[in-house]
């Protein structure tokens, strides 16, 4: 039997979120919704360490700087709506469901947004599925596995972790953490 491998981050933000839940009973959607006070969409990095520490969490200087990582994938010091958010749905760690608007665009799961921006990379360069895959696929095993994907998807363009576990996630049917 074939497990699906189990990231770091993921491993990181289960812990917390659990640690948060049996501690303060709160989720993590709820502690964004705490440190941003000021309906920002947005806090910086400093002001959620403070906040994980006043929480009393047990957590390490190290974990917090993990979870400050994760969360502030481009390191701008600034966590924002949209990273947290999509960090939590990457990594499988999503309490509440989303509840999408019409027309909002912002409201399409990341997973989908990670997949619909590989599609325009591949639409602007003229590649096709089946020469994608084959790009990809570099050791020509008919399997792609994540550190291949990360291989070809970065040499792409800009794409985050989280985007390519999504990206995964997203073409993996059948559960097994492989395309």
């Amino acid at each position: 039997m074939v497990y699906a491998s189990v990231s770091h981050e993921e491993m990181t933000l289960k812990g917390f979120k659990e640690k948060l839940w049996k501690k303060c009973e709160m989720t993590l959607e709820s502690l964004f919704r705490i440190c941003d006070s000021s309906y920002e969409q947005a806090f910086s990095a400093a002001h959620f360490k403070e906040k994980l520490e006043t929480l009393e969490l047990g957590l390490s200087g190290a974990e917090i700087n993990r979870l400050i990582g994760i969360f502030d994938e481009d390191l701008s010091g600034q966590i924002t709506i949209y990273e947290y958010y999509s960090a939590l749905e990457a990594y499988h760690v999503r309490s509440d469901e989303p509840s999408p608007f019409d027309d909002d665009p912002q409201s399409l799961q990341f997973i989908h947004q990670s997949a619909f921006r590989l599609v325009k990379v591949m639409r602007d360069r003229n590649i096709e599925p089946d020469e994608l895959f084959r790009l990809i696929d570099v050791s020509g095993d008919e399997v792609i596995v994540l550190a291949e994907l990360k291989e070809c998807l970065r040499s792409f363009g800009d794409f985050q972790q989280k985007e390519l576990f999504a990206i995964r996630e997203y073409f993996d049917i059948d559960g097994d953490g492989q395309i």
